[in-house]
């Protein structure tokens, strides 16, 4: 009788675990993680995704710490390390798109917002910040079937911060997606709502101010002292 009570119970745990395998199979979602927006979410990376990384979630995350393909500059490019940003600086931003699979539709599309106004939205003119496609078919000259996969593309683009911009956090928001699922027109790649195929990505930009004239110049005799008490201090 024992025994086959624990064979029972074994069976009824192999059945949950398959279950919750199964759950986890039929929600492989990729949410949006900016706090407060509504939300933008993908079902299947295979064909674009931003860098190559991606999470398959039930629910968005607070922190998504997949995030990938995402990158900003404030020296031109020279080092993409997701700075913080002085009021008045030149931003240029880098999306990396990855293909696994090669795909029969035409092209990938990518849209990128930043919530200027800090409304909670992207929806105000002037938020799109990049709307391009990936026509690969026609760049490499490869069709469908013929396995050609792993790859990806860089896009570029830049902006001046206001000068007068207001101190704090920005939401980015970045999405890639297949043609076919936009009916091949950008005005149907919202920054909300679900599209089957492709990626969304949410990055906080920190704006800080300039720093003030009587804040470099003290900066400055700081250091001229500091560099005088090292030389009086070889001198001993």
């Amino acid at each position: 009788m024992r025994k086959s009570f624990c064979v029972l119970m074994l069976m009824c745990a192999l059945l949950i675990g398959y279950s919750a395998n199964a759950l986890a199979v039929l929600c492989p979602f990729d949410y949006s993680d900016a706090q407060g927006y509504d939300n933008a979410w993908h079902s299947n990376p295979s064909w674009q995704r931003l860098g190559t990384i991606w999470d398959s979630e039930s629910a968005p995350k607070l922190v998504d710490s997949s995030d990938d393909g995402v990158f900003w500059s404030t020296d031109g490019g020279a080092t993409w390390d997701n700075p913080d940003i002085l009021a008045g600086q030149t931003i240029k931003f880098r999306f990396d798109m990855y293909k696994e699979l090669w795909g029969r539709h035409d092209y990938d599309a990518i849209r990128v917002w930043i919530d200027m106004n800090q409304d909670n939205d992207f929806n105000d003119v002037g938020e799109t910040i990049l709307m391009d496609k990936w026509e690969f078919k026609t760049e490499t000259g490869y069709a469908y079937g013929d396995g050609f996969a792993g790859v990806s593309k860089s896009f570029y683009t830049e902006l001046i911060c206001p000068v007068d911009a207001n101190i704090g956090d920005y939401w980015l928001r970045a999405r890639v997606a297949c043609n076919a699922d936009i009916d091949n027109d950008f005005d149907n790649m919202t920054s909300t709502g679900h599209i089957w195929q492709g990626e969304v990505e949410d990055w906080k930009l920190t704006v800080n101010p300039v720093p003030e004239p009587a804040t470099m110049l003290l900066l400055g005799s700081g250091l001229i002292g500091l560099a005088g008490l090292r030389r009086k201090f070889r001198k001993k």
